[in-house]
């Protein structure tokens, strides 16, 4: 009986866990979007995420952002000039030796930045690679989940 409630109660956990929420970095926490301003056209954001959060969604975050606070400061496009991406790994005991044992699992958080210089205009300027801030966002924004989209 004690073991289908421990399982049960699993269960219900497992059902709760959170999705990675796009949000900004605090003084509270280190996981979310940060940027700098580097120029008054250029700025280095990026995004942390937790060991929740896949590869794959801090790298939507982080270009949802880049289009975000390419808008917010009044401009329409941006072309990334520098990138860079890590993987902070570590291991984790689970378990308990009294009843019946350890094991051990490898757990990843991912982070990534990106340097943007960002442009103004009804047309973007001939530049390789440049991206539409507007359609960036309206591209992505149902791929970000945001605190109060859960």
């Amino acid at each position: 009986m004690r073991i289908l409630i421990l399982a049960a109660l699993a269960g219900l956990a497992a059902g709760c866990a959170t999705h990675p929420t796009y949000q900004a970095r605090s003084e509270s926490s280190r996981y979310g979007y940060a940027e700098t301003l580097v120029q008054p056209n250029r700025i280095r954001v990026s995004y942390n995420g937790d060991t929740m959060t896949p590869r794959e969604t801090v790298q939507t975050y982080l270009l949802y952002r880049a289009a975000e606070t390419t808008l917010q400061h009044g401009y329409d496009y941006f072309v990334i000039v520098g990138s860079d991406a890590d993987e902070d790994t570590r291991v984790e005991m689970m378990g308990r030796p009294r009843f019946g044992g350890i094991s051990y699992r490898e757990i990843s958080a991912h982070n990534a930045t990106v340097e943007i210089v960002m442009f103004q205009g009804e047309e973007a300027p001939p530049i390789a690679n440049i991206y539409d801030a507007r359609q960036v966002q309206q591209t992505l924004e149902s791929h970000v989940i945001t605190g109060a989209s859960q």
